[in-house]
């Protein structure tokens, strides 16, 4: 997947560097319910695009919030031309770091996400993004308000500022199939936009409610530490249990047996393999633990619904 968003991504952030002073303008008026009164005041005290990028909202003097706005779905790349500012939306915003950190201000204090942290960020909210740094990937999703509450009613909570999850899985996969279907917008678009959306908030909200036990979490660390030959027997010698009281005692704190870990952090890991490597899928498998690829082939399609190479073809 580096690959395919690495095309994408130089070409959105090459489209913020190229733009001119009356492009500049047309995003200031199109994005910002405010856009007139932000250019009024910045022709006042003889703000342009080249200042901005020099030194963000440094220099310019608002005495009101700039509020950004937006009727449809997006996303994009947190590119690195673009420069802290104070700002609020009228919409809902979902901020992903894929790869490297990044760092938002909200009432004086810094929220930093690493690789994997998802923040969802509601409307009114006062906050500013630091600029990127080099290698960083963050994404940048715009949630109007009727479709956030079409897609999250009934899954998550109502809250006031920036809520952060952490994800994994098929958290990391749905995410990966609206940046895909953002891009190519293909047939029933806004359709499958709400579908995936619905999705990512039930995970997201499944992966709130629960809280790992310590068996889970050492259950975890065993498999990836043995990812090719992990078994409950010997992870129950490891820790000086029997088997069966071990099962019983996964069973009961995690609601799962050994297997159903076992499988989780094995698929998972094919994930990252598959995101970060260019290794065959048949050396996928082997990598992590199957015996035969179509072994693999058939738990990664029941798992995510769709075969490896179909998941690493995602974006391309």
């Amino acid at each position: 997947m580096e690959n395919k968003f690495s095309a994408i991504l130089l070409s959105q952030e090459n489209t913020d560097i190229q733009a001119d002073e009356n492009r500049f303008r047309q995003a200031v008026l199109s994005e910002f319910s405010n856009g007139e009164q932000i250019l009024k005041e910045a022709a006042r005290q003889g703000f342009t695009v080249e200042r901005f990028r020099k030194d963000g909202e440094r220099g310019l003097v608002l005495p009101f919030i700039p509020v950004r706005t937006a009727k449809n779905f997006s996303i994009k790349k947190h590119t690195s031309v673009q420069r802290p500012y104070t700002h609020s939306h009228d919409f809902y915003e979902l901020i992903y770091v894929h790869r490297g950190e990044c760092v938002q201000i909200c009432k004086r204090k810094n929220i930093v996400s690493s690789q994997g942290d998802l923040c969802i960020i509601s409307p009114e909210t006062v906050h500013s993004m630091e600029r990127c740094s080099e290698g960083d990937v963050i994404l940048k999703a715009v949630v109007p308000r009727k479709l956030y509450n079409l897609c999250s009613e009934g899954i998550l909570p109502a809250f006031e500022g920036i809520k952060t999850f952490r994800t994994k899985g098929r958290i990391e996969y749905l995410i990966a199939k609206l940046v895909g279907e953002e891009l190519f917008c293909g047939r029933l678009h806004e359709k499958v936009v709400q579908s995936y959306l619905t999705l990512l908030f039930a995970e997201l909200q499944r992966a709130s409610e629960k809280e790992k036990s310590s068996i889970e979490i050492k259950a975890e660390e065993y498999v990836r530490e043995n990812i090719k030959n992990a078994t409950l027997q010997s992870f129950a010698q490891k820790l000086g249990y029997s088997s069966n009281y071990l099962s019983r005692l996964i069973k009961e704190k995690t609601g799962d047996n050994f297997r159903q870990i076992l499988i989780q952090t094995r698929m998972e890991f094919s994930l990252k393999l598959l995101d970060e490597t260019t290794m065959s899928v048949e050396d996928i498998a082997a990598e992590t633990g199957y015996e035969n690829a179509s072994g693999f082939y058939k738990q990664f399609f029941l798992f995510y619904g769709m075969t490896p190479m179909q998941y690493r073809n995602t974006l391309q």
